[in-house]
């Protein structure tokens, strides 16, 4: 019997331990997250952003599209093209249906289907590839 409640004791900090782990892994998570929303410094780094975009394509994976759909009520799209219309805004073209996307007290902000959005642009930390991330409540949608 003994044991028993030790084998028991011992599967309990176990178990205790990996969640632990799982939970800091996800708060880690979360914190980088917001910290690439943090918006952008000055109508200069807007400028380059939107420059840096205009006439880039962009996909998303299974994810991305389910929800892209659960967040805008619509269809996904297969794609996301990218086009400048002024210093600081651009057009974001989903499939058929497009918006503008402008500088709005320091972020990239989007309105589709009436759903507001927050746009960022991310680097790999070995600058190789770029992401775009699109930010509506709590859910985030990555095209690559």
């Amino acid at each position: 019997m003994d044991t028993m409640k030790r084998s028991t004791i011992i599967r309990l900090v176990i178990a205790i331990a990996i969640s632990f782990l799982i939970v800091s892994a996800l708060a880690v998570f979360f914190i980088r997250l917001s910290e690439r929303f943090t918006g952008i410094t000055d109508e200069n780094d807007a400028e380059d952003v939107v420059r840096d975009l205009d006439g880039t394509e962009w996909m998303t994976d299974k994810e991305g599209k389910r929800t892209f759909e659960r967040v805008f009520q619509m269809e996904a799209p297969q794609s996301l093209e990218i086009e400048r219309i002024g210093r600081t805004s651009a057009l974001f073209v989903f499939g058929d249906i497009s918006t503008s996307v402008a500088l709005d007290d320091g972020y990239l902000c989007g309105v589709l289907n009436g759903r507001e959005f927050l746009v960022s642009v991310s680097q790999s930390h070995t600058g190789e590839g770029k992401a775009v991330s699109i930010l509506s409540g709590e859910e985030l949608i990555v095209f690559y």
